[in-house]
């Protein structure tokens, strides 16, 4: 189960799992993962399984009317072995009616920061023991920590496709004003300008590459089924670097050439592999 929870990627995926399995590995009526939000003064049910629709129904349940709620926000552990109508629930009624008579409630928490709430419940009293809090406080931890990673992982998704669709805009600004000047609507210019501005015009493409990539990294982290790797000739991709270089290279008297065997097969990858070999054969 450690191994399954340390691949996922998917929020949602990845809740569901550990509700079901924990559920499941410790013969319980259900399990649920309840999250704060972004507020942290109300927790909403993210994963269910075992109760019924009508259970989690209800709206977001209010940490200042929830006494045992608030308690586990806290940082503490609920656990109780016979649930009446005297102990502090928002919805009493609910948790009597879905025929649960035990619970035992944990803390999700990454380090100091508690993400929400994680409970199982049983339709026997008393059902849990000391050793089944121990178990399933291990489970709630991992479960935080597979929680926590993914959300740090779509926020950088996030700020990929920010950062890709907030370069693009000055680009697109740059490449229409070097088209102005080299279809001279601005005044005649000299072939050693033209040459200079197609230099500009090709970095611009390139850089434009590269923000699409960032764009296709969001999309692989979101979707990873939905995007496919080409398969890349190195011998075409290293023709494409040198014919970038080449005037460069002229420039400085050097000569550049790629020497690869012919029986190097293709290789999957994409644009990121031309960004690794300028890496290697940075312009200076």
């Amino acid at each position: 189960m450690v191994k399954k929870m340390g691949r996922l990627n998917d929020l949602q995926i990845l809740m569901d799992f550990a509700t079901r399995n924990v559920t499941i590995i410790m013969g319980v009526k259900g399990c649920s993962i309840k999250l704060l939000d972004v507020q942290r003064k109300k927790l909403k049910f993210s994963s269910i399984y075992g109760l019924s629709e009508d259970y989690v129904a209800k709206d977001a349940i209010d940490i200042e009317k929830s006494p045992v709620n608030m308690r586990i926000i806290k940082g503490h552990h609920f656990s109780i072995g016979k649930i009446d109508k005297k102990n502090s629930f928002q919805y009493p009624e609910d948790i009597q009616k879905e025929g649960i008579a035990s619970m035992v409630c944990l803390p999700l928490r990454v380090e100091k920061m508690v993400l929400g709430v994680f409970c199982i419940y049983s339709d026997v009293p008393h059902y849990f023991e000391t050793e089944d809090v121990a178990f399933f406080s291990l489970m709630a931890d991992l479960t935080a920590i597979g929680i926590e990673n993914i959300k740090r992982e779509l926020n950088k998704t996030w700020f990929l496709a920010k950062a890709a669709h907030q370069l693009r805009s000055p680009l697109n600004a740059i490449y229409s004003m070097l088209e102005l000047i080299q279809k001279e609507y601005q005044g005649p210019i000299n072939q050693e300008q033209k040459e200079t501005i197609d230099r500009c015009e090709t970095r611009i493409k390139l850089l434009g590459d590269m923000i699409n990539d960032l764009l296709k990294i969001g999309i692989r982290r979101t979707e990873p089924n939905k995007s496919t790797i080409p398969l890349v000739d190195i011998n075409e991709l290293l023709q494409e670097l040198a014919n970038l270089y080449a005037h460069r290279a002229s420039e400085k008297k050097v000569s550049l050439k790629f020497d690869i065997d012919d029986a190097v097969p293709k290789m999957s990858a994409d644009n990121f592999l031309m960004i690794f070999f300028q890496t290697l054969f940075p312009m200076q």
